[in-house]
């Protein structure tokens, strides 16, 4: 077999295909630098924040989103971004005319948030009554006077519908790295 001519030249920055198709990654910070470059459209100086991880050598340009982003859960001041624990996903936004990839920023919280309300959500479909055919039709054990009122006042023996509740932080356990698996690049 031959060489990947994408890993040949990955480069040290983490792109949106990098985490395509993976699930969500917890990432540690270590530290924040300022990178300049001269934009290709413009040729004027730009900078950028990249931030580097525990785990990787590879480094994420934060482009002005995820800096705000970050900035809202640790402070302004990027000295104080070190040890912070974000988790980075893969999601797609527009850009000009086209749909594109891109790596988005949340945080531990709502990471948590998430998955507890996708676990919630898998018991109620679980937990939901079989799909109603001829055969097993609860209308047909009750008169007409009965369906006249209306379904609110149907009892079918099931027990009454209540809002799903929403997670809340000390009902959630804590997120660790492990939940989410391995740095997914290297």
């Amino acid at each position: 077999m031959g060489f990947s001519a994408k890993q040949t030249y990955a480069g040290t920055r983490l792109k949106a295909e990098d985490l395509e198709g993976r699930p969500p990654a917890v990432m540690t910070i270590t530290e924040v630098t300022l990178d300049e470059f001269t934009d290709k459209e413009s040729g004027q100086k730009k900078k950028l924040l990249e931030l580097h991880f525990a785990g990787t050598d590879k480094t994420l340009s934060c482009n002005f989103a995820n800096a705000s982003y970050i900035s809202e859960l640790f402070g302004d001041d990027t000295d104080g971004w070190g040890g912070g624990r974000i988790v980075l996903y893969h999601t797609r936004v527009q850009f000009g005319a086209k749909m594109v990839g891109a790596i988005r920023v949340r945080s531990i919280e709502a990471e948590q948030i998430l998955r507890a309300e996708a676990k919630a959500g898998a018991a109620r479909r679980a937990a939901a009554p079989a799909a109603l055919t001829l055969d097993n039709d609860p209308l047909d054990a009750v008169g007409p006077d009965v369906i006249m009122r209306g379904v609110e006042s149907l009892n079918l023996g099931g027990a009454p519908r209540q809002a799903p509740q929403r997670p809340t932080f000390s009902t959630m356990p804590e997120l660790e790295e492990d939940d989410l698996g391995d740095v997914p690049f290297s």
